[in-house]
């Protein structure tokens, strides 16, 4: 089977005021196409669509289907990033069934996202979400081979707002995609914001926001700390059990130009 790129971004009339950016947007986790018979899943939400990922189950149900079957999907933990992102992590009901492939549903969506459907970059086409499962388990979980370390900050400036990004280098290991449990740190206001990040190319993190949208807001103090615990495919965790990793905004004068 070709990987699938589970990404969904539909440009539709927003209400939202925030010019050149799109008003709605959804984004399916993992993006192989392929999970264990214990699975996670990550369903975020950009700008409008953050109200269906805040009610998922209760105004909008979601679960799994594979022909009659239907496994409910329970929402372990909703995130709120810091800049119009909204995340839900969630885990089916029941075991899935090996050699069977699922298809997502989430009911009441408004039209223009119903039915739910992902771009294909390799067949350049849109086509369901759905993963196949494989046979087994996974309750392994996933090890640091090189903890992050700060690489470079990035501030580029664009006409709706500016793209600013601390890149953290790492490595790990683990046989299933990786998600970074991130929590971000504002000493001066006391604050935490805790969101994940896909970390599947298991070498550069970037923690920070875009021109319309990010988990986290890293321009509004001068100084800030970070944690990260690893998540694997099937939700095992890697505690972080460091000191957390201390950093500074990103400005014009300390940022690589991209």
């Amino acid at each position: 089977m070709k990987p699938i790129i589970l990404a969904l971004f539909t440009f539709a009339s927003a209400t939202l005021s925030l010019a050149d950016c799109a008003g709605n947007g959804m984004y399916f986790w993992p993006r192989g196409g392929v999970v264990s018979q214990n699975p996670v899943f990550m369903i975020e939400g950009y700008a409008n669509d953050q109200g269906i990922v805040r009610n998922l189950n209760s105004t909008y149900p979601v679960y799994l289907k594979s022909g009659d079957e239907i496994i409910k999907l329970v929402v372990k933990e909703t995130c709120e990033g810091q800049f119009y992102m909204t995340q839900a992590i969630l885990v089916p009901a029941e075991k899935l069934t090996a050699g069977k492939e699922y298809e997502l549903i989430i009911e009441n969506v408004p039209d223009y996202l119903n039915p739910l459907q992902t771009w294909n970059a390799e067949e350049s086409t849109y086509e369901p979400v759905r993963w196949n499962v494989i046979a087994g388990e996974d309750t392994t979980p996933p090890t640091w081979t090189q903890k992050p370390d700060e690489a470079k900050k990035t501030l580029v400036h664009y006409g709706c707002g500016p793209a600013v990004y601390v890149h953290f280098s790492f490595a790990a290991y683990d046989e299933s995609p990786l998600l970074l449990r991130t929590t971000v740190t504002n000493p001066e206001k006391g604050t935490s914001t805790v969101y994940y990040l896909d970390a599947s190319d298991l070498t550069t993190v970037a923690v920070g926001h875009g021109m319309c949208s990010g988990a986290f807001v890293v321009d509004d103090a001068n100084d800030y700390t970070v944690t990260f615990d690893l998540v694997d495919g099937s939700g095992n965790v890697k505690i972080w059990d460091y000191d957390p990793i201390k950093f500074t905004k990103p400005t014009d004068l300390n940022s690589s130009s991209h």
